[in-house]
């Protein structure tokens, strides 16, 4: 599947011409205060060549805000996407508008609203749209000084994403592979000279051998569809994965505290200490990250360690923490 990536077009679409390929991603920043401008980037998207066209807003996208804020369509041409998923021949899109920091811009949330945002990411998700770029991640202004978002940063770390396609910091466009996820800031307007060109990707070149590939049971853990799950596990569905550091179905369930999907995956032979890579997370900071005593104690009966590190150096106590689960880091911290 190609996919061809733009962002922060501000009103300047019509000078990328007639594009072309599977889908067409737009991460915000495309139009502005008026009717008129969401409009113009509509029949933009009108006359591009594409399967399915994905757009989310932007800080800038007052009127794309405005026109959720009152249940109005806001594309004809594009699917919009605003805390949703979206399956295109077997891939999970899933897009997302908010940005951090700028009060009073569109679609801004404060610091505990914009982790709520975050947190409702699916555990397994093949293409992230997001308008702002994960702290440290190609978030860099002209100035030199990161813009990225701390609580995004986390959230991509603790899920298994493909690719993670964003734009707003204009200085910073271009794509930059980290472990088994390409991060694409796709913007397009320069603050002098031309256009940036689109970032076109092609997915089957980023599903490299030894990635860790979502499955059926993946999607099905993380949706916490039990009788799904037990279905697949007994058509031959192995409940781990065939090497170990990679996303395995109960990181899936683990992060979002389907407890009896973990039971279910834990009686299957589903190995607890299983870690991502690069970012380390096992099982039991899945769940620690995300608050779910019950499941924590689940994998830690099942044998899961309190002692692993993830790419931080924390053990999922010192995760709990960091998130601000104070009770639950005092129950991962006790004894053995």
């Amino acid at each position: 599947m190609q996919l061809v990536i733009v962002s922060d077009t501000h009103g300047h679409h019509e000078r990328l011409g007639r594009l072309s390929g599977d889908v067409l991603v737009h991460c915000g920043d495309g139009a502005g205060r008026s009717d008129e401008s969401v409009e113009a980037l509509d029949d933009w998207f009108a006359e591009q060549d594409f399967a399915e066209i994905l757009a989310i807003g932007g800080n800038h996208d007052r009127a794309v805000e405005r026109r959720v804020r009152e249940g109005r369509p806001v594309f004809r041409h594009a699917r919009y996407l605003q805390d949703e998923a979206f399956v295109f021949r077997g891939v999970v899109f899933y897009g997302a508008p908010w940005v951090p920091e700028l009060a009073g811009s569109a679609f801004h949330q404060r610091p505990r609203q914009i982790r709520q945002r975050w947190g409702a990411i699916p555990g397994t998700v093949d293409v992230l749209i997001t308008h702002t770029p994960p702290a440290g991640m190609l978030d860099q202004n002209r100035r030199g000084r990161s813009c990225g978002c701390p609580e995004l940063r986390d959230a991509v770390c603790a899920r298994d994403v493909l690719l993670h396609c964003f734009g707003h910091i204009h200085a910073s466009a271009g794509w930059r592979d980290i472990g088994f996820t390409r991060f694409v800031n796709a913007s397009v307007l320069r603050r002098h000279g031309p256009l940036n060109a689109p970032t076109t990707v092609r997915l089957d070149d980023l599903r490299r051998p030894g990635r860790g590939r979502v499955t059926a049971l993946h999607q099905a853990a993380a949706r916490g569809d039990l009788a799904g799950v037990r279905q697949l596990l007994d058509a031959g569905a192995g409940a781990s994965v065939p090497r170990r550091n990679a996303f395995a179905p109960l990181h899936a369930a683990a992060m979002h505290g389907h407890d009896q999907v973990v039971a279910t995956l834990l009686c299957a032979g589903a190995d607890p200490t299983v870690q991502t890579y690069p970012q380390g997370y096992s099982p039991l900071h899945s769940a620690a990250f995300a608050n779910h005593a019950r499941t924590c104690e689940l994998l830690l009966l099942a044998g899961a360690p309190r002692t692993l590190r993830n790419h931080r150096g924390e053990t999922p106590a010192q995760t709990a923490a960091r998130r601000g689960h104070l009770p639950l880091a005092a129950r991962l911290a006790g004894p053995p």
